[in-house]
């Protein structure tokens, strides 16, 4: 586990290039606020951001441009929000 200061914007732009590279002929808009930086295990850090927007890519719905609308952080007493808000296909509770 490795502890460290983690620029959270530069992190996330790297697994959108990433993602997208791999997805050739999906168009992708992405707005990006910048993120609040944070000291965690960078793994982890790295594997949960690439897991949320990996599964917004895939499922997103199927139009001309596919936008992940949002991704942004926000303070909340002690804690740290992370968010992607996209326009994904809506999954109904069985």
């Amino acid at each position: 586990m490795q502890i460290i200061d983690i620029d959270m914007s530069g992190l996330v732009r790297g697994i959108i290039i990433e993602l997208i590279s791999h997805h050739e002929g999906i168009n992708i808009s992405v707005t990006k606020r910048d993120l609040i930086s944070s000291k965690k295990d960078s793994g982890l850090i790295r594997q949960m951001w690439y897991n949320l927007i990996s599964n917004s890519i895939k499922f997103t719905s199927p139009v001309t441009i596919s936008d992940i609308m949002m991704i942004s952080s926000h303070e909340k007493e002690k804690e740290i929000i992370y968010y992607v808000k996209d326009n994904s296909i809506v999954m109904e509770r069985f």
